[in-house]
């Protein structure tokens, strides 16, 4: 997949760089990072240190610390229709400088036993007589937004008509070249390089020797002949 301006620019050379078949370029490709900026859910994290061992710490001192962080969270956030909250535990064995994060289930037990499985997972050893030590509390908070739905269309394979053609150089030379308007395309529309595809964000090449079809989502897919 290409996106940005300037990536179905030059995306057919890369992906023969890389020896990629098959090239997506979805719509709006020029501003498509922005728009999936604007429907990111909202998220804040927060952190409160410990610092104690396993054994002095009780259940109840961990969810008061959750409790403060949850309500901080939650005013950073702001109003939404649902809102998410992760709890996570920063443990380590007594005199590590590294730990491991593990989820809060309210039980001191579990957490200590969910952190010698996960060190024996990432490390190949794990502790069960060394003494473990709770480092940070950790919430994360996300608004969940309501994501658009991605309309599917039918697809009708069609071969476009040109806006216009004009001369462009690739690299066997100048060649006589078919210009399209991406607005106009609908799926099912196929059409073989060399082309340009024009849009208001963005300018799509198909060079000589592929070939390109629209599909339902209005992706346009560019392929080798």
């Amino acid at each position: 997949m290409f996106l940005g301006g300037a990536g179905p620019l030059h995306g057919v050379e890369l992906a023969e760089e890389m020896e990629i078949k098959s090239i997506l370029i979805p719509p709006s490709c020029g501003v498509f990072s922005a728009l999936g900026l604007l429907l990111s859910d909202c998220r804040v994290d927060k952190v409160k240190s410990i610092l104690k061992d396993a054994d002095e710490v009780d259940e109840e001192e961990v969810e008061n610390i959750f409790v403060e962080l949850i309500e901080e969270g939650i005013k950073e956030v702001g109003s939404f229709d649902e809102i998410k909250i992760i709890k996570q535990i920063d443990v380590r064995y007594k005199g590590q400088s590294y730990d491991i994060t593990i989820p809060w289930t309210g039980d001191l037990g579990e957490v200590i036993n969910n952190f010698h499985k996960k060190h024996e997972a990432i490390y190949k050893f794990s502790s069960l007589d060394e003494d473990v030590e709770f480092v940070n509390a950790r919430v994360t908070i996300i608004g969940l937004l309501t994501k658009p739905e991605i309309k599917y269309n039918e697809i009708k394979e069609y071969i476009p008509k040109p806006e216009s053609y004009r001369k462009v150089y690739f690299t066997n030379g100048w060649e006589e070249t078919p210009i399209y308007n991406r607005d106009k395309l609908k799926p099912g529309a196929r059409f073989d390089g060399p082309a340009i595809v024009e849009e208001y964000d963005s300018t799509i090449v198909i060079p000589p020797n592929y070939h390109t079809i629209v599909d339902g989502y209005g992706s346009i897919r560019i392929e080798r002949n």
